[in-house]
């Protein structure tokens, strides 16, 4: 199972680790990458962060030295990424899936926590507002900082995929089966509830759906139902055929991780009987839905949250 959510994760990574030998290097040095950028914070943006409690950093990518030094024990054993969807639509690219996958050495678990991303943040330089908008407002670097200081994170790293690669990456796996709702197949367009092999503008339809019962909470349970499906089709290819999806894959992702730093992800997982879990945050029990001027959000407990959201993540 760990290897089947890496490698649609992070782009097959654990699978061509062991499939694709040498050739590997290759296909890890097609990725773009992009460095992540410090992030600059204005004395009015540390003014409001203490007034709306988050803890003030004047570090690039918004981690307090408190948490900083709080988290230093988890270094080399727990490693955390950043994975970003992102759609552009409209013409502005915003991340509408953000997952953070958690590779646990420890437990050996791989963790998969979907954030909110209605979530009612603060974003440096532009004050309260959506989760998801810090990136169309400053990309990854930016995404990164805003999810750091109000989830007190230290995330460094991050991959980004945009949802119109979800359309071309089912296709050229010859699409997906996926179990629906009878909401869900009505929404799609195939009918009654049931396992569909859906293709790639289907699967994409599908991952998009919000107005089922649950919103956003149960749409990110779809976008991670799609990873997983994806890589178990992945999985089913022979040797040739995956380098037929790496090289069709490759560039559509984007990642401030090098080729290094990918392969030893994919050599510790993909080497390991890991176990996969998964959650979201902040949760429907601990948020409530608001209004502000015409636009919702989700409001969320502070404490709460970054409590269960550590627990999960860092077993406190």
């Amino acid at each position: 199972m760990v290897k089947k959510v890496l490698l649609s994760l992070l782009i097959i990574v654990a699978v061509l680790t062991v499939s694709l030998g040498g050739g590997l290097w290759y296909y890890l040095n097609k990725i773009p990458r992009e460095a992540v950028e410090s992030i600059d914070v204005t004395n009015q943006d540390l003014e409001l962060m203490e007034e709306y409690g988050i803890p003030t950093s004047t570090n690039s990518l918004g981690t307090s030295e408190e948490v900083l030094n709080k988290l230093a024990k988890y270094d080399g054993s727990i490693s955390n990424i950043l994975l970003l969807g992102i759609d552009s639509t409209d013409g502005v690219g915003r991340s509408d899936s953000m997952i953070i996958l958690t590779v646990d050495k420890t437990t050996k678990k791989i963790k998969l926590t979907s954030l909110i991303r209605d979530s009612y943040v603060y974003i440096p330089g532009r004050g309260m507002d959506k989760l998801n908008h810090a990136y169309a407002f400053g990309g990854p670097s930016l995404a990164l900082h805003t999810i750091n200081s109000n989830f007190d994170m230290n995330l460094t790293n991050y991959v980004t995929v945009n949802f119109d690669s979800i359309t071309k990456i089912v296709d050229s796996i010859g699409g997906l089966d996926l179990k629906l709702s009878d909401e869900e197949a009505k929404i799609v367009g195939v009918g009654k509830g049931g396992t569909h092999h859906l293709d790639g503008a289907q699967t994409l339809t599908y991952a998009r759906i919000r107005s089922t019962a649950g919103g956003d909470f149960t749409r990110t349970l779809r976008h991670r139902k799609v990873l997983t499906a994806m890589a178990e089709k992945i999985m089913q290819q022979n040797p040739i055929e995956m380098v037929k999806t790496a090289d069709e894959l490759t560039p559509l992702v984007k990642t401030s991780l090098s080729s290094p730093e990918i392969l030893g992800l994919g050599f510790t997982a993909g080497g390991g009987n890991y176990d996969v879990i998964q959650d979201s945050y902040p949760e429907d029990e601990t948020s409530k839905g608001v209004i502000l001027n015409g636009i919702y959000y989700l409001k969320w407990n502070k404490e709460d949250t970054i409590n269960k959201l550590h627990k999960f993540i860092f077993n406190e």
